[in-house]
């Protein structure tokens, strides 16, 4: 995955929104960006509250086609920063760098199938968003474990070409080998826990997918 050093330098300000519970202790949050940023759907950025050290890499969910800038994340943690985010009130603003990383949309028109673990969905919302908009013939293929509910479900289930929701690893196996068999030369893009990462890379290469086929998330942050 490759990183655009030149993109850290790039600083927008934002201004808190709002925030959203979506299930347990899970957030999204919404930012209004001063000025345009130039973002790719699928990207990560960094969100600095008070100072540089007081920051934290995010995947952006929102497409870059939505006003606002949205990021999702568990609060449970009790962190510092955790509690800050919690604590903003419409108007707040803080600095956010980037976009970054190459977890993008690829040149070609192969079919794309997303598997996500959990709060993996994140960068899978943006992505979806904008090829549903921009490259509505491409076969977008999505497959999400998560305890009910699974969440952007309604948005992701509208915008991709087909979506499974499973509840449990047996489940999400025999759906991903499934789908491995039916696309065999399109794109397998992961997003997860570096151990979920690494798990379904190994199984996607065993059922003959091409390590270059394979495109995974840092899981930078959430």
């Amino acid at each position: 995955m490759g990183i655009h050093l030149f993109a850290f330098f790039r600083r927008t300000t934002l201004t808190y929104v709002e925030k959203t519970l979506e299930k347990d202790d899970v957030y999204t949050f919404s930012f209004e960006p001063n000025t345009p940023i130039r973002h790719i759907a699928g990207q990560h950025s960094l969100f600095v509250l008070t100072h540089p050290l007081n920051a934290r890499p995010f995947s952006l969910a929102s497409s870059p086609d939505e006003a606002y800038v949205k990021v999702w994340t568990h609060i449970g943690s009790g962190s510092r920063y955790k509690k800050q985010l919690m604590k903003l009130v419409p108007g707040d603003t803080i600095q956010m760098f980037g976009p970054y990383l190459n977890f993008i949309p690829t040149a070609d028109s192969l079919p794309i199938v997303m598997l996500a673990q959990g709060i993996g969905i994140t960068p899978f919302r943006s992505l979806l968003l904008w090829l549903a908009a921009h490259e509505p013939d491409r076969a977008t293929h999505l497959i999400h474990v998560e305890s009910e509910p699974h969440t952007y479900r309604t948005e992701t289930e509208t915008a991709a070409t087909s979506a499974r929701y499973v509840t449990n690893p047996e489940m999400f196996s025999q759906t991903l080998l499934e789908a491995a068999g039916q696309h065999p030369d399109g794109w397998f893009y992961i997003s997860g826990s570096p151990r979920f990462v690494r798990s379904i890379t190994e199984q996607l290469k065993k059922v003959g997918i091409s390590g270059k086929r394979i495109k995974k998330d840092g899981f930078l942050g959430y």
